[in-house]
């Protein structure tokens, strides 16, 4: 009501000021000529007028919207604010009753999270077995995981194992611990089969040294392996967790370098014993006549034979002949086969697997492990104990040619091993644990043998040579000494046994025995020339028997002229002996009495007057 009050006395008050303008615009007569363009004023300031009030109307009427909106919003603020005090009234309600209630509360708090870590961990132990599966499927996939493996499986049977412990400490029953331990065994079977493949297929002899020269990134990995299971241990003793089995996976590698040794020289130590035993068949006659080849018709009789007949093939193909032919087969110790098996197919290619242990293995291990000892101990002792049966075995049967393959051998495996920087001290082969105490080592065995032999041809070889000079007449020599070749052909025959052993390149025991022998050959050598030279009665009064006839004058001088001769090649021989021995045997031997014997068999030459009718 008071606004439309307003409103009219505001109109009113218009009009009052408009009359008030027309009169003030025509106060003057000449005014109304300007009446046209005072309306056309008035039309066009009312227009703007208009214009004006219309802006004014609009903004008033969207400033009163924007106003209401600004209501609206004020007043649904408004409401959330009075909902929001309600809801707070309500908590501080509620909080005065949890403050009556927190032992209770936390007590819920506890339990709740007790039973979300139980779940979690029931949870855990339930996908435990499927956790091991999927390494085992890892390292299968690519043995490269082997460490990321191992340290997983460690985890999930740590974890097994202390599922097992609370089970069992919660007091539940044996069927249920049973059941649970049953459950989780999965988990140990894998870890048991990553075991067996680690010291089985990858840490296993020869196994490893082969591995590490094929693939040794994977045999570091395995010895990283070891390497965190003995901080492992080392870490369960600390904190004296004696539930916790210690594997000992260091202590299980070496162990199983020395089985392994031991298995791995167990056929060729069962092959050393078999020495001198058949070891192939030959077809042979009735006559021991080698078979070479034979044929047979359908029903199995001789249409054609190729047989060995006094070192020469003969063939026979009369039917008549044939029918007189029996073939069977003859059991017969092969010396060449038995010793190419146990030395070129066997020794040589463990001595081979030393060298790779130094030249590729080592690097793979810390210098801690001392790895090319430990296999070089272990495989020492096992040849020494092979090289000691079958120097037993083969001492009487062994051919000199297959005995000295033998000492070829023993002397080539040392120098790989000076080669290989192992002191000289430890290079000779130890006594073998199996051996006797009182019994001799089987290489010297084989050695005695071998020297023995030596001097039983030697002295059959001089015999025969001074049988021959006696038989035949001495000739003289360009100066016109009178000689026999026996002296000459004696001492070649000593230099070819000694260059037998240089080619060995041996320098110790066996080149020491032999010149042992040769010096007692050379004695022997002396004395049945003293004996042949004393005659039949020994005393030396008269000529000695050349071939059961009286010595001549030019036998008995060409006699002493071969021991003169003896004693210049014996003192040549010695120096040869003397530069081929090391110095630990040089002064072991009585080379200068020996050489002078010669001299005294020259002296005590009975004096002869003269030549036989």
């Amino acid at each position: 009501m008071t606004e439309a009050i307003d409103l009219a006395e505001q109109v009113l008050s218009a009009k009052e000021q408009g009359v008030i303008e027309i009169l003030r615009l025509l106060q003057h007569p000449e005014d109304l000529s300007r009446l046209a363009d005072i309306t056309a004023e008035y039309e066009s300031r009312h227009r703007a007028a208009r214009t004006t009030l219309s802006a004014m109307v609009q903004s008033q009427v969207e400033s009163t919207r924007l106003g209401m909106d600004l209501l609206e919003r004020a007043h649904r603020h408004i409401l959330k604010l009075q909902a929001a005090l309600e809801r707070i009234d309500r908590l501080c309600a509620e909080c005065s009753d949890l403050v009556h209630h927190h032992v209770k509360i936390k007590l819920l708090a506890t339990t709740h999270g007790n039973v979300k870590k139980v779940l979690s961990e029931i949870e855990d132990i339930v996908d435990l077995p499927y956790r091991a599966d999927r390494c085992w499927e890892m390292l299968e996939a690519d043995e490269a995981n082997l460490v990321p493996a191992f340290e997983a499986l460690v985890l999930l049977t740590g974890t097994a194992e202390n599922a097992k412990l609370a089970w069992q400490r919660s007091n539940k029953s044996a069927a249920d611990l049973s059941e649970l331990s049953a459950y989780l065994a999965r988990v140990d079977d894998v870890m048991r089969r990553f075991e067996k493949l680690l010291f089985e297929a990858h840490l296993a002899l020869p196994h490893f040294i082969y591995l590490s020269q094929e693939r040794p990134t994977l045999l570091v990995d395995c010895v990283r392996v070891m390497e965190l299971q003995e901080l492992l241990d080392a870490e369960y003793r600390r904190v004296k967790m004696g539930a916790v089995p210690q594997r000992r996976y260091k202590d299980l590698f070496f162990a199983s370098i020395t089985a392994g040794a031991e298995e791995r020289f167990k056929d060729l130590l069962e092959l050393a014993r078999t020495c001198n035993q058949p070891n192939t068949v030959v077809r042979i006659d009735q006559d021991a006549n080698v078979v070479v080849s034979e044929v047979r018709d359908y029903l199995g009789n001789l249409t054609r034979l190729v047989r060995i007949v006094n070192r020469q093939e003969e063939l026979v193909d009369d039917p008549e002949e044939l029918r007189g032919i029996e073939v069977f087969d003859e059991p017969l110790f092969d010396e060449s086969l038995f010793l190419d098996e146990l030395l070129d197919r066997g020794l040589y290619e463990m001595t081979d697997e030393l060298a790779m242990v130094y030249d590729y293995t080592a690097a793979c291990f810390p210098p801690s492990y001392g790895i090319f000892n430990r296999v070089f101990q272990t495989y020492h002792v096992q040849f020494a104990v092979v090289i000691d049966v079958l120097g037993h075995s083969a001492a009487e049967g062994m051919s000199t040619q297959g005995a000295l393959r033998v000492m070829d051998w023993v002397q080539k495996y040392m120098d790989t091993l000076r080669n290989l920087g192992v002191d000289d001290d430890l290079v000779r082969l130890p006594p073998s644990p199996l051996a006797d105490p009182e019994s001799m080592p089987g290489m010297v065995v084989l050695m005695d043998s071998y020297v023995g032999r030596m001097a039983k041809t030697m002295t059959e070889w001089y015999n025969r040579i001074l049988d021959a000079d006696l038989r035949g007449n001495p000739k003289p020599t360009a100066d016109g000494t009178l000689c026999t070749l026996g002296a000459i052909d004696f001492f070649r025959m000593l230099s070819q046994q000694v260059s037998i052993i240089e080619a060995l390149n041996d320098h110790g025991e066996v080149m020491f025995q032999t010149a042992r022998t040769a010096l007692d050959v050379m004695r022997g050598f002396q004395e049945t020339q003293r004996e042949i030279l004393a005659g039949p009665g020994g005393g030396g009064g008269g000529a000695g028997l050349a071939g059961g006839r009286p010595m001549s004058l030019e036998m008995a001088v060409a006699f002493i002229n071969n021991n003169v001769t003896c004693y210049d090649q014996s003192l040549q021989f010695a120096d040869d002996v003397q530069r081929q021995l090391s110095k630990a045997y040089r002064d072991q031997l009585n080379i200068e009495d020996v050489c002078r014997g010669f001299l005294e068999v020259a002296k005590a030459a009975p004096p002869v007057p003269s030549s036989p009718p």
